[in-house]
């Protein structure tokens, strides 16, 4: 066990949650690069995955370490609670960035117009969505997506009804965007 000053201990331990948080991601971000060349093992499945159970270890990882750090016993439980709140909250904000990167539609319209040396045609952009079948190809995707993961149920013709879940997810979000205001998004 490590002793260390109060002081000390209330200095160190930000940095210890941080450097866990940056360990952590880049053990994540190595696990998924290795699994989709190695095993061709790629998706939101096996991301997600990844994801809960790599921010899983970095809770244990923390909790081991906090006590390596000589709190008194009754501190220890509230250092405990505050690092993994913490890292918790560093760790959310990682994989709601992530998200925004790889599937937020504006930022990709803005970085597709990057590439494209700043402009392009309405066309030019619609056909790079959903694998090349532009805007239906890229509806097409999502709905089944939502399919797949039991959210909708599709026939021919026809897209929905929701499913249980689905309807559960469909209320939460309806629920969280009149809460916060929001606008339809898409």
């Amino acid at each position: 066990m490590i002793q260390l000053t109060e002081l000390a201990r209330m200095v160190v331990t930000p940095f210890v949650v941080l450097a866990t948080l940056i360990g952590v991601i880049a053990l994540q971000r190595g696990w998924q690069v290795l699994m989709n060349r190695t095993l061709r093992v790629n998706g939101p499945g096996p991301a997600a995955a990844s994801l809960l159970v790599f921010g899983v270890i970095g809770v244990g990882v923390l909790w081991e370490a906090t006590a390596q750090m000589g709190w008194p016993g009754d501190e220890l439980v509230s250092l405990r609670t505050g690092v993994v709140a913490l890292y918790a909250a560093g760790w959310l904000v990682y994989v709601e960035v992530r998200s925004l990167l790889s599937r937020g539609y504006s930022l990709r319209i803005l970085v597709d117009l990057l590439e494209l040396d700043g402009g392009a045609g309405f066309e030019d952009l619609k056909s790079g969505y959903g694998e090349g079948m532009g805007v239906r190809g890229l509806l097409s995707k999502r709905i089944e997506g939502l399919e797949r993961i039991g959210l909708i149920r599709c026939t021919a013709d026809q897209i929905g009804p929701l499913t249980s879940v689905g309807r559960l997810v469909a209320h939460v979000g309806y629920g969280m965007r009149r809460l916060l205001r929001l606008e339809v998004v898409g």
